[in-house]
């Protein structure tokens, strides 16, 4: 699996902090996971290999709603 392949660099400008950096980096892979996995939580951590509860506290750290990734007919 290549998890970067087709994303932009995360690298620190200006005035980002690498913090900040990882951060945007965590929050892009958990949104794409949600959007890959019609917004399962279980079927997105599994991709992303982790475990349930660490992926809910990622969730509940960055304010992600997971409802808004389930696609509708």
């Amino acid at each position: 699996i290549v998890l970067f392949a087709d994303k932009k660099n995360f690298i620190p400008t200006g005035d980002t902090t690498f913090s900040e950096g990882k951060s945007a980096a965590e929050i892009e892979l958990i949104q794409d996971a949600l959007k890959h996995a019609n917004g399962s939580v279980k079927n997105a951590a599994k991709s992303l290999k982790l475990g349930y509860g660490a992926f809910r506290y990622k969730l509940d750290k960055y304010k992600i709603n997971p409802h808004q990734f389930i696609k509708t007919s």
